[in-house]
């Protein structure tokens, strides 16, 4: 097979039949080339490697997000945006959409096989991945929230936070922008519930799903004893109450993981402290969460004003 046109490289495996010809590749080329697998038709005059290594995005982003490249490439105006600019970043979505997500101008002519936003576009708005336009981090979360709600948008915003590709004075001078736009109660929430600490989407969905909580936790609390030795460093942790919250989207741990994760709990454990676990079906069941943390809370209150329990001071 020919070599790839040097422009597939920025643009996450996709190149046009322009950008082909001019590295030697012609009609009868493409098509044989595609008949025997080896590269993919994304759409028309549009194509990508079908062994193209995309890591760190899984089959079913990569399929979107080449699918959005395809798009702006085909349409020349258009910007990846929403849950496919998420993936241009890599940054996490809740789901990963069905079809492809593109913004154009509002007199833009559609575009096949994509979910097309229409709306003045603004250079300010666009931050380029490689070689292709996508809608800068802070635009990225605040359209989430808008389109696909609350939690959604809280799952790309707080990674975007924990990353640095954001900030909150960001987010804040993005929403003023949209004043006046359809969504913007959601947005609005996203400002005040997004949380740089979160570590990933598990403890995203478990925070959020504790807002009914009548103690709030403090999030990756580094913990101490009495006497200034490090115990660990908690998802969640409720100081009056001596309990810490773990957030365990793994199965199981392998190895040196598992040992190690071992000693981390035996630690807090020895220094008096009561630790919870829970994954991911009970984070995603407001109901669950709830009655699991609150029957915990009650037991470490109890245990610790029978003197079984002590309160580790929190950094």
């Amino acid at each position: 097979m020919l070599s790839l046109p040097a422009e597939a490289d920025g643009q996450f495996g996709v190149f046009t039949t322009v950008q082909a010809a001019a590295c030697g590749w012609t009609p009868k080329a493409l098509a044989k080339a595609t008949s025997k697998g080896e590269l993919v038709r994304i759409r028309r005059a549009v194509y990508a490697a079908a062994a193209h290594c995309l890591d760190p995005h899984p089959s079913a982003r990569r399929t979107v997000l080449q699918g959005a490249v395809a798009a702006t490439l085909a349409a020349g105006s258009a910007t990846v945006s929403h849950s496919s600019a998420a993936i241009a970043h890599d940054l996490p979505v809740m789901m990963t959409p069905d079809v492809p997500c593109v913004s154009v101008d509002r007199n833009h002519t559609a575009i096949d096989g994509v979910h097309l936003h229409r709306r003045a576009s603004s250079p300010s708005h666009r931050k380029p991945v490689g070689l292709v336009p996508v809608t800068d981090p802070a635009r990225t979360c605040v359209d989430i929230a808008r389109e696909a709600g609350l939690l959604p948008g809280l799952v790309t915003t707080d990674a975007a936070l924990h990353r640095g590709l954001v900030t909150a004075a960001d987010l804040e001078a993005e929403y003023a922008t949209l004043r006046g736009r359809a969504g913007l109660r959601d947005g609005r929430r996203l400002l005040e519930l997004c949380s740089p600490l979160s570590e990933s989407p598990l403890e995203t969905i478990s925070l959020f799903h504790m807002s009914g909580l009548p103690v709030q936790p403090r999030q990756q609390a580094e913990l101490y004893t009495s006497l200034g030795e490090f115990i660990g460093r908690a998802d969640f942790y409720w100081e009056q109450f001596g309990l810490v919250g773990e957030a365990d989207g793994r199965e199981k741990y392998d190895g040196d993981e598992l040992y190690r994760e071992k000693l981390r709990q035996d630690a807090m454990l020895s220094a008096g402290l009561l630790v919870i676990r829970w994954g991911w079906a009970t984070a995603m069941s407001r109901r669950r969460l709830d009655e699991l943390i609150r029957a915990e809370l009650a037991r470490a209150e109890q245990l610790r004003l029978g003197g079984f329990l002590t309160r580790a001071i929190a950094a």
